[in-house]
């Protein structure tokens, strides 16, 4: 990466060369530093949880017998999931409000 450095114009090019590439790769860290924190919290990883839950629940029951059956089922889960997101709404709530 680093050249021979022949003068004191390309030692400073240089040196501003490392400077902003340092800035980048700090900016990059800090970045994924907080999509971790983010994606670290206990109301991402409830709804994570839950929804691996709910789709694996849900392809289970699509796969059933009947179509009625399967409407059913869909409808209920998918009805389940919208119930799942406002309890963990609701929990966010409650654990920021203390």
């Amino acid at each position: 990466m680093i050249q021979n450095i022949r003068s004191v114009k390309q030692l400073q090019k240089e040196r501003i060369k490392v400077f902003q590439r340092q800035q980048d790769l700090e900016s990059k860290m800090l970045k994924t530093w907080e999509d971790l924190k983010d994606y670290l919290t206990v109301k991402k990883a409830a709804k994570r949880t839950l929804s691996k839950i709910l789709d694996k629940k849900t392809q289970e029951n699509l796969n059933g017998h009947g179509i009625l059956k399967s409407a059913f089922t869909y409808g209920v889960s998918v009805l389940a999931r919208r119930l799942a997101d406002n309890a963990e709404e609701k929990i966010h709530q409650l654990l920021h409000a203390k």
